[in-house]
């Protein structure tokens, strides 16, 4: 009813809000919602977007802009039934452990391996088990809490992008959780993509919690070669059946086993074959998300209207795919002069009204569902992750792209807070220190960046200290030349060279006095 796809009077869906916000407060444990999603106004805000935009739904198909790759494909909207993992019996059994007053545990995949969707299920679980659970958001460290609490409850707190939060930041929220009170059974389990960070968070939860434990790796989604085929043949039918199109078996592009690795590997593999058989199109071997940021392309078009930005269809998606790679960059926004800065510094459009056009072309494609974001509702990025990240690598590729990103990360856009700024830039940093790891050249760029503003890669120790890497040349006794890594406290050094930290190096920190040092990555591992 509140996505608009029923057609009840508008007065019964707003008595029906006030009545599920009433028993949200009232109830004996409080459900904590969201800032900004805890009032009348806006869901029926949400609802009147949602009947204006959607009609009413006649069957299992999704409505047109719910069938683009970047919406089927997102954990958040769950097209795909939910396959368990065996991690969840270990985060079952570190939650239950009454013998620890409260613990901390990073569970680390990297993109797309499914954590989102695996702590989701966790998550339900343990609120239908009578723990309250929360999430603490990165954007500002925000942690919404009941003002009373019983004695004897339980609490969980899921920290999602851990590698987006300051250290300093991230570890004054857990101090403050720990200690709520000496009587709450408190669990925080951290996601991340590496265990990178636990080397600075070590040190500082260890003496905040009574106890941590190691980070758990996220391993395989599918086991063996069946498993994979029958994930793949679910997911296929889902796909089908959100799109409208008839049940019928594909084949996988590719050797099942080697798509089964992880989900989101799985869902490219399984919506390429689907939109390729849709189209008459081949499949492709390889590649698959290029093929499928083609199909989101396609879906653009849906959007155009004879008002859109002046210019030929294939300019006006030309500045349309500059919008989507800000947004998906600098994005989510809460306040709609700071998105139209943005938009402007990359120059989307010619004019403010064009400006304007492209925020309500880009707001219809991609209208905020996340509840957790529900604030900021301008230039919502691209999902999923893996999936956005690919859009900018290849965007990256368009002339004169790299030199206005590198331009907007020395200088970023003017926003009405320095906070916000910041959180802009990191964020940015983030989604492209993610897409370097499998395009090189991101990886290049970032270094030029570095070589521009190395303030903007400063690590920030567990006690708010900033500290810039940099490198040195030396030679050892035995003539044979050898590269140092070492942090300085400003941003340039004469004893060395201002440097991104290699993804071959770790940090870690010096438990007594916080420094930080560089060594190399061990082997990662898995279990408890």
């Amino acid at each position: 009813m509140l996505n608009g796809r029923t057609n009840p009077r508008r007065s019964s869906v707003e008595a029906f809000v006030l009545s599920c916000l009433y028993h949200a407060r009232t109830r004996r444990t409080a459900l904590v919602l969201p800032e900004g999603k805890d009032t009348a106004a806006y869901w029926m805000r949400r609802y009147d977007h949602a009947a204006r935009t959607d009609t009413p739904a006649t069957s299992s198909r999704l409505p047109q802009r719910m069938a683009a790759p970047s919406h089927l494909l997102d954990s958040n909207h769950e097209v795909v039934p939910y396959r368990d993992r065996r991690e969840r019996k270990t985060l079952e059994g570190w939650r239950d452990d009454c013998s620890r007053q409260s613990s901390v545990l990073l569970l680390h995949g990297t993109g797309g391996q499914g954590k989102t969707r695996l702590t989701s299920r966790f998550a339900a679980d343990s609120a239908e088990r009578g723990w309250l659970v929360v999430q603490a958001h990165h954007r500002d460290g925000a942690l919404k809490l009941p003002s009373r609490i019983r004695r004897d409850a339980k609490l969980l707190v899921v920290v999602d992008y851990v590698e987006r939060w300051t250290p300093d930041a991230l570890v004054r929220t857990l101090e403050g959780l720990s200690a709520w009170g000496p009587h709450t059974l408190l669990r925080i389990l951290l996601l991340a993509r590496s265990d990178d960070i636990w080397g600075v968070l070590e040190p500082e939860l260890s003496r905040s919690t009574d106890c941590h434990v190691k980070p758990l790796l996220l391993g395989p989604f599918t086991r063996g070669e069946d498993d994979a085929d029958g994930a793949f043949n679910e997911a296929v039918y889902a796909f089908q059946q959100a799109i409208g199109l008839p049940p019928e078996q594909l084949p996988p592009p590719g050797k099942a086993a080697e798509i089964g690795r992880s989900p989101l590997d799985l869902h490219f593999a399984a919506l390429a074959a689907v939109c390729a058989r849709q189209c008459g199109q081949p499949v492709p071997g390889d590649d698959l998300s290029t093929f499928l940021l083609s199909h989101e392309r396609r879906y653009w078009l849906s959007g155009l209207k004879s008002d859109q930005p002046s210019g030929s269809v294939a300019v006006q998606l030309e500045r349309f795919a500059r919008v989507v790679f800000t947004a998906t960059l600098f994005g989510p926004l809460a306040r709609a002069e700071d998105a139209r800065n943005v938009l402007r510094a990359v120059r989307a459009g010619e004019s403010d009204a064009d400006i304007e056009l492209l925020l309500d072309w880009h707001a219809q494609l991609y209208p905020q569902t996340d509840p957790a974001q529900a604030a900021a509702t301008h230039l919502v990025p691209l999902h999923p992750d893996r999936f956005a990240e690919d859009f900018v690598a290849s965007h990256l590729l368009r002339p004169r792209v790299p030199e206005l990103l590198t331009e907007l990360l020395v200088s970023c856009p003017a926003t009405r807070d320095d906070a916000n700024d910041g959180y802009m830039r990191r964020r940015a940093v983030a989604l492209l220190n993610g897409a370097g790891e499998r395009h090189p050249m991101i990886d290049e760029l970032l270094q030029d960046v570095h070589g521009e503003v190395p303030e903007l890669f400063a690590y920030i120790n567990s006690k708010g200290f900033k500290y810039y890497p940099h490198r040195t040349e030396v030679v050892l006794r035995g003539g044979k030349p050898q590269t140092i890594y070492f942090f300085a406290k400003v941003p340039r050094n004469a004893k060395g060279q201002p440097v991104r930290i290699p993804r071959t190096r770790v940090v870690k920190e010096n438990p007594r006095n916080g420094f930080l040092t560089i060594s190399k990555k061990d082997l990662p591992g898995e279990g408890l």
